[in-house]
């Protein structure tokens, strides 16, 4: 192993190279809390925050100001990622992605792991715990 010299860590105290998950009652107030949370940050710029609103949860359509998308699959998911990556400049200055809400992404994850699993293993899969010859519920 090479003798790597120490160097003085500098702390980055800005919320948005954070991952965060905020669980809450419904009606809290979590998609509120992040359009006004980008609002704050970048000076009333909408356009800086990207609300994901997935599966059954619509929420976020009575909030005005808020940067918003929708997505029901795991293919919606991967083209936003890329069109996130790609256009990142040209169509879009985005600089925090909230997803509302991680109980609505489970179930689009687990019917991926499940289709994934039942093309490399062929059997059925049922469950995420199922998949790729894991436990069978």
């Amino acid at each position: 192993m090479a003798f790597t010299r120490p160097k003085i860590n500098r702390a980055s105290n800005n919320i948005n190279k954070l991952r965060i998950y905020i669980r809450a009652v419904r009606k809290w107030g979590k998609t509120t809390l992040f359009r006004d949370y980008v609002e704050c940050l970048y000076n009333g710029d909408a356009s800086k925050g990207l609300l994901v609103g997935v599966g059954y949860e619509h929420g976020y359509d009575m909030l005005d100001n808020l940067n918003a998308l929708h997505v029901d699959t795991w293919k919606d998911l991967i083209e936003l990622k890329n069109w996130l990556i790609s256009e990142k400049g040209n169509e879009h200055n985005i600089e925090i992605v909230a997803f509302d809400v991680v109980d609505e992404l489970i179930p689009i994850a687990e019917k991926e792991a499940c289709r994934l699993s039942q093309i490399k293993m062929k059997k059925k899969c049922e469950s995420i715990n199922s998949a790729f010859g894991g436990l069978v519920a």
